[in-house]
C-alpha cells in the first residue's frame, strides 16, 4: 500500500478553502464597463442595447444617467470606461487623446398632448410658441388653450441643439424646465396644453404623447429639418471590453435596435 505523506486535515482544509474561494475569483474576473451615457441616449435605447450586449458578450455595465455634459466630464475625471453624449466634444479634449465616435442620428422632435388638437407645424410657427410670441393653440388651428411649453435645463445637449438648428435667431422662453431632457415627456403626460422637444428615439417609451410634422415632414422622412448625432467619447481609441461595446452598435443587432426606435445608424 502506498504511503501518504502529509497532514490530511490540512489538505481537506485547503481543498475546502479553494473550493470556497472559487466562486469569488470567478466573480472578480468578469468584466465590467463603466459606462456614463445622456439620458436621451438611455431612454432612446440603452437598456435594450446594454442587455443585448451583455447577453452576448458576457460583459458586464454598470450605467450612470446624466445630461451629456455630465457624462463627458465623469469620463474625463476618470470615473468612467466610456461616455455617451449628443454634443460635440470640445477640441482641446481632442488634443488629449479623447475620442468621439458617432453611431446614431435621431430625430429632435416636437412633441405635444394629443389633446391640443394640432398635426403640423411650420418652422416659424416652432419659432413662436418657443419665444411666445404664439401662446394659445387656437392660433393654429387648436383648442382655445394657454400654451404651456416644456423645455430640458439649459445644460442639456437637447436644449443646445434645439437652440442652435431651431432657435438660433430668437431667445427661448418657457413655462417649466426639466433637469434631466427626457423628464419633459412625463410633463407633458401631465399637461393637456404642453409642448416639449427631444430625441425622437426617446418618446418610443410614452405612447401617450404626439409627435409633430415639421412643415408636412414626419421624423421619419429624409427632408425632416431637425436631428442630433449620438457619440460615444473614449479616452484614446477603445480597446478590450470598451471597443467590443463600441463595436457592437455596428453589429445586425445593434442596428435593429437603433432602427427600430425610428433612428438611423452611422457607421
Amino acid at each position: 500500500m502506498k504511503k501518504f505523506n502529509g497532514d490530511p486535515q490540512g489538505t481537506m482544509g485547503l481543498a475546502i478553502l479553494a473550493f470556497v474561494l472559487l466562486p469569488l475569483c470567478s466573480l472578480a474576473a468578469e468584466e465590467t464597463i463603466r459606462y456614463s451615457s445622456s439620458a436621451q441616449v438611455n431612454e432612446a435605447f440603452g437598456e435594450d442595447f446594454i442587455a443585448a450586449f451583455s447577453k452576448e458578450s458576457g460583459i458586464k455595465v454598470e450605467t450612470t444617467v446624466s445630461s451629456s455634459q455630465t457624462a463627458v466630464h465623469r469620463l474625463l475625471s476618470d470615473f468612467s470606461d466610456i461616455a455617451s453624449t449628443t454634443e460635440r466634444i470640445a477640441l482641446r479634449h481632442k488634443e488629449f487623446g479623447y475620442v468621439q465616435i458617432p453611431f446614431c442620428r435621431d430625430p429632435l422632435v416636437v412633441a405635444i398632448h394629443p389633446d391640443c388638437g394640432v398635426d403640423n407645424l411650420t418652422a416659424e410657427q416652432v419659432k413662436g410658441i418657443f419665444s411666445k410670441t404664439i401662446t394659445n393653440w387656437k392660433e393654429l388651428g387648436g383648442t382655445d388653450k394657454q400654451i404651456i411649453v416644456i423645455i430640458p435645463a439649459p445644460k442639456t445637449g437637447a436644449y443646445k441643439n434645439f437652440c442652435r438648428q431651431v432657435m438660433p435667431d430668437h431667445d427661448l422662453n418657457y413655462d417649466f424646465s426639466a433637469s434631466r431632457s427626457t423628464h419633459v415627456l412625463d410633463g407633458l403626460e401631465r399637461f393637456p396644453e404642453g409642448i416639449t422637444f427631444i430625441g425622437f428615439g426617446a418618446t418610443k417609451a410614452h405612447p401617450k404623447i404626439k409627435v409633430l410634422k415639421i412643415d408636412g415632414h414626419a421624423p421619419e422622412d429624409v427632408r425632416y429639418p431637425y436631428y442630433q448625432i449620438y457619440s460615444y467619447v473614449t479616452k484614446g481609441n477603445p480597446v478590450g471590453a470598451v471597443q467590443k461595446f463600441v463595436q457592437f452598435v455596428l453589429t445586425p443587432k445593434g442596428r435593429e435596435i437603433i432602427k427600430n426606435k425610428g433612428m438611423k445608424p452611422i457607421r
